[in-house]
């Protein structure tokens, strides 16, 4: 028998303003933002993130270049959003540390974050947040996708800014999409189905 496929968690427009609400009040809080709102605009794996570099990046042009899956590079964007983090975060980055160079995302030290590293800042944030499901940086990259899809994006567009080989993978996102549109008509059609009791 063919192995049911779990549809890919992710977070609601409101679910990702409560996560990246949070005050600057330091490096770490600019760095915490910026990374968070670059994970949601560009969609993007957290080893891609991890290893992209400040010289692949165009905060004016809004655009980053990031080495993928197979060695495949590939232009991701920015949003207006993103892009103004992104700037406040390295503003952060040169008071504490001179000169910026290298990789984008440092630790305490300077010195590059690993993918262990950004996994904890996310968790961090979720956690602070109160999100209720547990947030990964995977499910900004869904959440990312499924945004896309919703407000009419093509889907052989979406797989490109993902980096899917295949069309099938990016395919499981128009599930999740069509979910969350059934939910949507179940809580606001007058005559579909409630789950509260009103």
């Amino acid at each position: 028998p063919k192995k049911e496929s779990r549809l890919p968690k992710f977070l609601y427009l409101r679910e990702y303003e409560a996560l990246i609400q949070f005050d600057v009040k330091n490096f770490f809080d600019a760095r915490d933002k910026a990374l968070i709102s670059l994970f949601y605009s560009t969609g993007c794996r957290i080893s891609e993130l991890a290893e992209s570099l400040l010289k692949d990046l165009s905060i004016e042009e809004k655009k980053l270049k990031v080495h993928g899956k197979g060695s495949v590079d590939r232009i991701v964007f920015l949003t207006e959003e993103s892009a103004g983090l992104m700037k406040q975060y390295l503003q952060e980055r040169r008071s504490k540390f001179g000169v910026a160079d290298g990789y984008i995302f440092v630790n305490k030290n300077g010195d590059g974050i690993s993918i262990r590293g950004m996994y904890d800042i996310i968790i961090k944030r979720g956690t602070a947040a109160g999100l209720s499901h547990k947030l990964t940086p995977h499910t900004l990259r869904h959440s990312f996708a499924t945004e896309m899809l919703n407000n009419g994006a093509d889907i052989r567009a979406v797989q490109e800014m993902l980096g899917h080989k295949s069309i099938s993978t990016t395919q499981v996102y128009t599930h999740t999409t069509k979910t969350r549109l059934k939910k949507i008509y179940d809580m606001y059609h007058p005559h579909a189905e409630r789950t509260d009791k009103d």
